[in-house]
């Protein structure tokens, strides 16, 4: 009955975060599934009103309400890698909202280990940290159900130079030519492909 009574309200002041605030202090007294929703939401409000640090409390919450959603998780993840950019961008990056992110997508992965978002970002944070073997079955895994697009091949052809695995390299080298016939591989990775190779 919260929820109903609240959401009308709500969305009559879209534009207002006061009112995004007051229902995020009545959401608290919701059961944990229309909660975790609530929250959810407010995290889509905020983020289109581009306040990052209210989006990654909002889906946090969502985390506290549904812990075992992944798809919560995966929003909290990218929310503390927005943090982390915008760090960045003022000169003074924070290292832990960069882990905070990875341990949001670990735990998603957790949860839902065929969950592709998750695997790919979550190999681009181990391959930031010289995982390279984790991102490397990562994206094999990946493309065990689904094809992988142009950038999680460059991704894949990356980690397998950095584990010296040439023929691995030429391979994924020729699914990147198939997709982009013009596309860029440094000529550094490719050191040691067969010489046959084209």
């Amino acid at each position: 009955a919260a929820l109903a009574c609240s959401l009308p309200w709500f969305a009559l002041g879209l534009n207002a975060p006061a009112a995004a605030d007051r229902l995020a202090v009545e959401a608290t007294a919701f059961r944990p599934y229309p909660q975790a929703y609530a929250f959810e939401g407010l995290g889509k409000f905020h983020r289109d009103g581009g306040r990052s640090e209210q989006v990654a409390a909002m889906y946090l919450a969502a985390t506290h309400a549904q812990p075992d959603n992944a798809r919560f998780h995966a929003l909290l993840g990218a929310a503390c890698v927005t943090l982390y950019n915008e760090s960045d961008e003022r000169g003074a990056p924070q290292e832990g909202f960069m882990d905070q992110a990875e341990a949001s997508y670990r735990q998603a992965h957790r949860i839902n280990p065929i969950y592709p978002a998750v695997m790919d970002n979550l190999a681009r944070l181990c391959v930031r940290k010289g995982g390279f073997a984790e991102a490397e079955a990562l994206m094999t895994e990946l493309q065990e159900r689904q094809s992988l697009t142009l950038a999680q091949l460059q991704l894949l052809i990356y980690c397998q130079y950095r584990l010296g695995r040439p023929g691995s390299v030429a391979a994924t080298r020729r699914r990147i030519l198939t997709l982009d016939p013009n596309a860029v591989i440094p000529p550094a990775w490719l050191t040691g492909i067969p010489t046959n190779e084209p």
